[in-house]
């Protein structure tokens, strides 16, 4: 007696993806007509767009047509589907289609350029070359170094101070105020700063958070046509000169390069208004006690230094403060003397005698965290003597 199956048996899970995915292909028609009509979308590559998602959509509805589909033409079908969607998706400005679709153009680029990427992003080197000479690029870029010898900002609009973003020895802050015209780039220029290399001639650096927390670039984005400006912080070598360094900005339609200028070099940078300060206020301690006055200099280190410095008028203030960096051992005092007193004082005498420095000069100390206060005005110098530690000295006056 002939056995026959039930209906149930006749269900395809081949044919329901291929029913799903003719429905997706469908959608990417639709949707790729809507750029091409709102302009989104230039005509040769939505044309192409087309054709290809109109055959896939054409294979699908032929496999469905069959009797039998096993589950490898589903899946072969699902995949070339999958890389349609993703194509359309990344010519959508969707992330994060969009990134994987700049970071192939950009390898695709990197093969016929000198500015080819050797290691993985964030420690990125480029082949060693001349930097490329300015040209006509996608973008005009241009950029204005500043060079702080101190840094402050807030982890968050709710912090009752600023602090300073501090950096290892022999390396500097750049702050480079960047302006940037969108020619012929189709997405939007943003400030992601994997975009954004400055190119040196034997590598690159990228802009840099502090401790994750604290951005590196402030927002920006530029549809083409449309201007902008924004602000990146870099950590470089404190050798690099300005002119040994020029920005780039990748994108899909390729990179562009913007010359730099500037380079000069200011007291203090307060990154969260993006100003330079020359005098800034600050909170000194004077007497124990908290006071908010003008720092007229300042200085940092990791290593002993004698700093003269002239009074024009007191009383005036010296504070400052240390981070120990050798787990092994640290030492730090400081003090503060005449110019008269230093020529006729053997420093090295001064931990050892103790009140010898306040007898030829003012005070000493090796706390952590401390001020000296110099009643009068003249010639000084400011000894700090160190070791296994990072320390900031400034100078405070109504």
């Amino acid at each position: 007696m002939p056995r026959y199956r039930s209906a149930r048996s006749r269900f395809s899970w081949s044919k329901l993806v291929l029913a799903i995915l003719t429905v997706v292909c469908a959608l990417a028609v639709i949707w790729t007509g809507y750029l091409l009509y709102t302009q989104k979308l230039s005509q040769v590559t939505a044309i192409i767009i087309l054709a290809v998602v109109i055959a896939v959509l054409i294979w699908d509805a032929f496999l469905l047509s069959r009797h039998k589909v096993g589950p490898g033409v589903a899946f072969a079908a699902f995949v070339v589907t999958s890389l349609v969607g993703s194509t359309v998706c990344a010519f959508s400005c969707i992330e994060p289609f969009v990134a994987a679709k700049r970071q192939v153009a950009y390898y695709a680029q990197s093969f016929s350029s000198p500015f080819t990427q050797k290691l993985p992003l964030g420690t990125v080197e480029l082949s060693k070359g001349q930097i490329p000479s300015a040209s006509q690029y996608p973008a005009d870029i241009s950029g204005r170094v500043i060079i702080p010898e101190r840094v402050i900002a807030k982890w968050s609009a709710d912090a009752p101070d600023p602090l300073e973003l501090t950096h290892e020895e022999g390396k500097v802050w750049w702050i480079i105020e960047v302006s940037v015209r969108n020619k012929a780039y189709k997405e939007p220029i943003t400030s992601r700063y994997q975009d954004w290399p400055l190119k040196v001639s034997d590598g690159v650096y990228y802009a840099k958070s502090y401790q994750d927390q604290i951005r590196a670039a402030y927002p920006l984005s530029v549809p083409s046509g449309g201007t902008g400006q924004t602000t990146f912080r870099f950590l470089v070598p404190d050798t690099l000169k300005v002119g040994e360094a020029q920005l780039a900005y990748r994108g899909s339609e390729g990179v562009s390069y913007g010359a730099l200028s500037g380079g000069e070099r200011v007291p203090l940078y307060d990154w969260d208004s993006k100003t330079v300060i020359n005098e800034p206020f600050e909170t000194f301690w004077v007497y124990g006690k908290k006071m908010r006055l003008r720092t007229v200099a300042s200085w940092s280190g990791n290593e002993t230094a004698h700093i003269r410095y002239v009074a024009g008028k007191s009383p005036w203030v010296v504070n400052w403060s240390y981070d120990q960096t050798s787990k092994i051992a640290s030492n730090f005092y400081a003090f503060v003397i005449t110019e008269v007193g230093y020529q006729r004082l053997d420093v090295s005498t001064v931990p050892v005698q103790g009140g010898l420095g306040a007898l030829v000069g003012i005070a000493w100390t090796s706390d952590k965290d401390g001020s000296i206060v110099v009643p009068q005005a003249g010639s000084f110098v400011i000894v700090v003597e160190a070791s296994g530690v990072h320390w900031r000295v400034k100078v405070g006056m109504e």
